[in-house]
């Protein structure tokens, strides 16, 4: 897609180990600081012929213990206009209660959120605009953004916690082999 100024492609970097664990809901291997948003700027190689990476901060964001951090599991972007990205994250939050302390997620489920943020080409944050908490997702997989700022959520299990959630996890597992 020819847009005439830089594209960059965000990475959630996520350890594997991490997202396994999380998948069992265990908070305890949470990497410190959450998720880093790296951009790649595709369109501008360095004169070694390799592109530049850059962090990218998110602000306006409180998460689910009281800081910045973030738990990414998946992404999806909407191109608003030439320069400005809105992109939508999975984010799978530790289970806390109001004052911070953990939960047990294995009979709450996780606590799984869609955080939206407004990203401007080329600068080294990008603002928080909502947070979409629903009972509807409840083990998100990923996200895809659909235009006009709507998007659609793939959750990976049948229910929250349960035999349900346990049966679909084992279906799951079983049509992969």
């Amino acid at each position: 897609m020819e847009l005439g100024v830089s594209i960059s492609f965000f990475i959630a970097l996520q350890n594997e180990l991490t997202t396994r664990r999380l998948s069992k809901l265990n908070q305890s291997s949470r990497r410190l600081g959450g998720s880093e948003l790296i951009a790649l700027d595709i369109d501008a190689p360095g004169a070694d012929g390799l592109f530049n990476l850059r962090a990218i901060k998110p602000v306006d964001y409180v998460g689910a213990t009281g800081d910045a951090s973030l738990d990414l599991l998946g992404f999806d972007a909407e191109i608003v206009d030439t320069a400005t990205v809105h992109f939508y994250l999975v984010n799978q939050r530790p289970p806390v209660d109001y004052q911070f302390n953990p939960i047990d997620a294995t009979k709450t489920g996780a606590n799984a959120t869609i955080e939206v943020f407004e990203y401007k080409r080329g600068e080294a944050e990008m603002k928080h605009l909502r947070t979409v908490f629903s009972p509807h997702v409840f083990s998100p997989n990923n996200v895809a953004a659909v235009g006009g700022g709507a998007f659609v959520v793939t959750n990976d299990r049948s229910g929250r916690v349960g035999f349900v959630s346990l049966k679909s996890q084992r279906l799951r597992c079983a049509v992969k082999s």
